[in-house]
């Protein structure tokens, strides 16, 4: 009854050839909704009477994956397989899960369709107990006819899904690893003779074109209020004056209405040309900028089964961040996604459902030469172009895709070219594009006409113009088809890549990488990512890389792109200047000293700075503590989700666990001043950083001049001060540059000027807790007791100077802190603030994929500033 030998094999059985994507008016019976499900832990043990028998089974709701109703387990992976790498084979411990559902079919004469429109990773489909067909391929709409299958009346539907299959090898993209039927199911009804499969293309001129590809019956074309009729085989032309062109900002679309064998399809159509012309990429003859991000369908409650409300959610989202066009990573979206981009307006890079990327972890090494090694096992060159033909044909009318996509990641064998040229056969009015064209840079093959488009993921911006514009024998347009990894506190580069794809029309634009974080709410607690299930196979938070987070959270990084998706605004007006301070030199200045700490009485202000670290441990007016933790010196920042490729050299030479250890101490009672020399040591290591502090004691202030050299290679990520106060004060107001978080590659995004913000507005909420909140350009601020500016009774003031730009930050948590803490819901209950005064601190760039950060943007490796700290009550 079972054939086991499908899982080895990439092919399906009885599942119809791909047609576009449509469902005629009232013949659609919804199966989505409540099924039965019975778990068996492997396929290849399962009972031969599987199918009898009522017992066993749960409810589960479909679309659904099944992990989230507490079967096998939750697992993200990212390039590696999860899985042995043994092509065709697949574990032999492979889970399957029977669904089942009754539904009423009427014997109406009708012609009976089961459509799938996405179940991971296989199965096979049975009604009322016979053997209907079997599919693979998770990303396709696969369709039955079960015709002489089903019966009058009431009808036993069983999906037998299955985790793995010899296509899962073609399935390794950067993502969770879900099981179900995940997308919409339901039954058609269908009178004999009805259409199958058509195009529609269209021109500038008004000119429209309806193939009709393959049917039975004559059809009944209305376009504008104009009726033609066609033949399968034949074409029916119609001409609009002057149409109103579909655009991703003018995404204008027609209706158009077929009737054939006594139903109805409404299609919309929109009139739009893809050409490519002198090397340069356009829409309906003009050149575009593709202003994009990568989505992966996600909810953090319901894994890959999106609804169209999420679908919605995201594309509406996009569009208020400048966002215009989507690149579906790495697979086809559910049908109802390109519908919605038709409506709302976004160009769409469709992808087929390709990734064979934990090739290059089949031996002790990252091979990338292994990336095309699938291609040389039986069946996978053609399934490639299976896959492809799947993608293009049931996407072809959407006016909304742009862009034919081969794959991601998966190298670029010859039988890429064949599924190119296979594509350019069933539709020739879309260029097409292949990530892994990089793979045969600088041969023949990568400059022949197979592929319309160069491509490239994270490459250096400067790569763009010596790599590209200046080969001599490139003649086509570029795509970022990756750039910009926005995890957590990030893209840094956004700028960088901007200057340069403004620089010439011949660069079509780029998807970042990616839309939202990936974060899994299940068992409690909050956003999880890879690991937190206890899987030994994973990929951590690799997954926690998006722009917004899991449930569309905006994130600093996104309002950062939305304004360089959008351009650069006029520069704003020069901020205020800030308050002046007058300095007062203090009356009385008393020191003692004992073996461990000199005690310094400053008028009617108390300091304490310990001799083994120079540092000011206490601070008190009025017989007050004011701060909560020591002013030291800091050198490390939590590493960001972008720091992670240079973190572990942080580590070694010991940036994180370096100790504040003065040297030197000298008091000069004259000019009220304190000066220590001193080094940042590590346990074991020297120096990471040698500093001089100048401490000046005037009335209700405190300057700190700080001045430091990195004596090694390895440069920390800031240079400056840190101190901790309680969490009395609940408002900043400060002159730099706002309203959100910025670094030196981000700074320019935020104009300068004058802001006021909670206190808690200075902390960025990311799932994977690590530096965040500075203000850069920074030359005044002012903490206070609430909303205004002073309050009487309150916290009072904190006033802040400087003699130059300085980067400001105001955390509920030390760098420590954020470092050791995995995910944001696991944090402390803390009752301090701790304010950072950097002379220097590090970009942020992209290079958790992306190329390292450029020298400009690491902290110089000497510097100077001096700080005024004045507290009043």
């Amino acid at each position: 009854m079972l054939d086991l030998n499908l899982l080895t094999e990439v092919r399906s059985e009885n599942v119809l050839p791909p047609r576009c994507f449509y469902v005629p008016r009232g013949g659609r019976t919804d199966l989505n909704g409540t099924w039965k499900i019975k778990a068996f832990p492997c396929v290849y043990e399962m009972p031969d009477g599987f199918l009898d028998g009522a017992e066993g089974f749960r409810e589960i709701e479909v679309p659904s994956c099944v992990q989230y109703y507490g079967y096998d387990f939750f697992q993200y992976t990212n390039v590696r397989y999860p899985f042995p790498y043994d092509p065709p084979y697949t574990p032999r411990r492979n889970p399957a899960y029977l669904h089942r559902r009754t539904v009423r079919i009427d014997a109406d004469g009708k012609r009976k369709y089961a459509v799938f429109e996405g179940v991971d990773s296989c199965f096979y489909l049975f009604v009322n107990e016979r053997y209907a067909g079997f599919s693979q391929i998770s990303h396709k709409v696969a369709e039955f006819d079960i015709t002489d299958f089903a019966r009058d009346g009431e009808n036993t539907i069983d999906v037998l899904v299955v985790k793995w299959c010899a296509g899962s090898y073609m399935e390794d993209q950067d993502k969770w690893r879900f099981t179900g039927i995940f997308r919409d199911v339901y039954l058609l009804s269908r009178e004999e003779g009805h259409i199958e499969d058509y195009k529609i293309e269209t021109a500038l001129d008004g000119t429209a074109v309806f193939k009709y590809l393959r049917g039975g019956k004559p059809a009944k074309i209305t376009l504008n209020g104009e009726t033609k009729t066609a033949e399968a085989g034949e074409s029916a032309v119609f001409t609009i004056g002057n149409p109103r062109l579909w655009t991703a900002e003018t995404p204008f679309l027609y209706d158009l209405k077929i009737e054939c064998a006594g139903e109805t399809v409404v299609e919309r159509v929109g009139f739009r040309t893809v050409t490519i012309e002198g090397g340069v990429f356009k829409i309906n003859g003009k050149h575009v900028k593709l202003k994009g991000v990568n989505r992966h369908d996600f909810h953090p409650k319901k894994g890959a089964a999106v609804g169209a409300d999420d679908m919605r959610a995201d594309l509406l989202l996009m569009k208020a961040h400048n966002i215009n066009a989507v690149r579906t990573s790495h697979y086809p979206s559910a049908p109802a996604f390109y519908a919605l981009c038709d409506e709302l307006g976004l160009y769409v890079m469709s992808e087929s459902d390709v990734e064979t990327h934990g090739a290059v972890e089949k031996e002790a090494d990252y091979g990338i030469a292994n990336l095309n090694a699938l291609w040389t096992t039986d069946g996978f060159a053609g399934a490639l172009i299976e896959r492809n033909l799947c993608n293009v044909e049931t996407q072809k009318n959407r006016p909304c895709v742009v862009i034919w996509s081969l794959g991601n990641e998966s190298g670029h064998a010859e039988c890429f070219d064949r599924a190119a040229y296979a594509i350019k056969r069933a539709d020739g009015t879309r260029p097409v594009h292949s990530e892994g064209m990089t793979h045969i840079a600088g041969t023949d093959a990568y400059y022949s006409d197979a592929l319309d488009i160069v491509s490239r993921m994270y490459p250096a911006p400067e790569w763009l113009r010596t790599g590209y514009l200046d080969d001599p024998r490139e003649t086509r347009p570029f795509v970022l088809c990756e750039y910009c990894h926005a995890m957590g506190n990030g893209p840094g580069d956004l700028e960088r890549y901007w200057e340069v794809l403004n620089s010439s029309d011949r660069f079509m634009g780029g998807f970042v990488w990616e839309w939202k974080d990936h974060g899994v709410l299940y068992g409690g607690g909050g956003y999880k990512y890879g690991g937190d299930f206890g899987e030994t196979q994973h990929d951590g938070n690799f997954c926690i890389d998006g722009l917004a987070g899991p449930n569309l959270e905006i994130k600093p990084g996104l309002l950062n792109l939305k304004k360089v998706y959008g351009g650069y605004a006029a520069p704003a007006a020069a901020p205020p200047a800030p308050p002046a301070f007058v300095s007062q030199k203090a009356d009385k200045f008393i020191v003692t000293e004992d073996k461990k700490q000199f005690v310094i009485k400053a008028d009617g202000a108390a300091f304490r700075i310990d001799k083994g670290s120079g540092a000011i441990t206490e601070w008190k007016i009025g017989g007050k503590r004011f701060l909560k933790t020591p002013l030291t010196v800091e050198i490390f920042r939590a590493p960001t989700d972008n720091d992670r490729n240079i973190v572990r050299e942080w580590e070694l030479r010991g940036i994180p666990s370096a100790v504040q250890t003065a040297r030197e101490i000298s008091v000069d009672g004259a000019a009220r001043s304190v000066t220590v020399r001193g080094k940042m040591l590590p346990p074991y290591r020297g120096s990471c950083l040698d500093f001089t502090l100048l401490y000046t004691f005037e009335k209700s202030a405190l300057r700190v001049a700080f001045a430091y050299s990195v004596p090694v290679r390895i440069l920390p990520p800031r240079a400056g001060l840190v101190f901790g106060v309680g969490r009395g004060f609940g408002q900043i107001a400060y002159i730099g540059r706002g309203p959100y978080e910025n670094y030196p590659d981000t700074k320019r995004l935020c104009p300068q000027g004058k802001y006021t913000a909670g206190v808690e507005e200075f902390f960025t909420d990311y799932v994977k807790p690590q530096e965040c909140g500075a203000r850069a350009d920074t030359v005044w601020a002012e903490l206070s007791g609430g909303n205004h500016e002073k309050l009487s009774g309150g916290a009072g003031l904190l006033s802040i100077w400087a003699d130059k730009p300085f980067s400001f930050g105001v955390l509920p948590h030390s760098a420590q802190t954020l470092y050791r803490t995995a995910h944001n819901w696991q944090l402390p209950v803390s009752d301090t603030l701790y304010i950072h005064l950097d002379a220097a601190m590090r970009g942020i760039g992209s290079n958790s994929c992306g190329p390292a950060l450029p020298p400009e943007l690491e902290i110089p490796k000497e510097g100077k500033i001096e700080f005024i700290i004045q507290r009043e009550e």
